[in-house]
């Protein structure tokens, strides 16, 4: 019989080495806002989750408890703080040691820790607002996926709201995700199945779910019921 365990470990194990090895080759500036085009797709992003927020009427976020799944470096973190949350208020989680540390480093008052989401290390209803951004799209394993998406809802005090920003089947057979990306293209999904996915986790969408960069990117939120 196979352990489940043993196939999620192996899974982000995967994970982990994709992003150790894009650590060490891919040069810094590929995701630098110095790069017009970088900095150019951040104050998208940035104003597509402002505006999300504002409709749901987040802000301000002083006592906003927040937590970013696959958290990185720390950037959302580093926003939300820039948007009234305060430190000792943020978490995050993020499976690469490097990355890890830095955001450790930019957010020392934020719980930091280190671990692949399937299983989160926080208690029911920790948190008002969750974050993830193209986490999904990374993992190769419908399991791990699910468990994420339940664990994500678990966290969540019942009207939390996610919000996720992910990338869609068809961007991933183009040529430009084919050429400069290091995303899986087995298992992937499209807007609609990712929504209903996470609706049998009990996370609603709260509008209709926007596409951005000539649809590289699909942005929305959900719920909590």
């Amino acid at each position: 019989m196979t352990d489940p365990r043993g196939s999620l470990d192996a899974e982000a194990e995967r994970i982990r080495r994709v992003f150790e090895e894009r650590s060490r080759t891919i040069p810094w500036q590929r995701y630098s806002v110095s790069d017009p085009g970088v900095l150019f797709m951040h104050l998208q992003r940035m104003r597509s989750v402002v505006r999300l927020l504002a409709r749901e009427g987040w802000f301000p976020l002083h006592e906003t408890r927040a937590l970013d799944v696959g958290c990185g470096t720390g950037g959302w973190l580093v926003d939300f703080e820039s948007w009234g949350a305060r430190q000792s208020n943020l978490a995050g989680i993020e499976i690469e040691p490097s990355r890890l540390a830095q955001a450790r480093t930019r957010l020392r008052d934020a719980d930091i820790r280190q671990g692949d989401g399937a299983t989160l290390p926080w208690a029911d209803e920790s948190f008002d607002l969750v974050v993830q951004s193209t986490v999904f799209t990374s993992i190769l394993d419908a399991e791990m996926r699910r468990d994420l998406a339940r664990e994500m809802a678990r966290v969540l005090r019942p009207g939390g709201l996610l919000l996720f920003e992910e990338v869609p089947r068809h961007m991933l057979d183009t040529w430009a995700f084919r050429t400069l990306t290091v995303h899986p293209r087995e298992n992937r999904f499209e807007a609609d199945e990712f929504a209903a996915e996470l609706a049998r986790h009990g996370l609603h969408g709260t509008g209709r779910i926007q596409t951005h960069l000539g649809g590289m990117l699909f942005v929305g939120a959900a719920r909590k019921a």
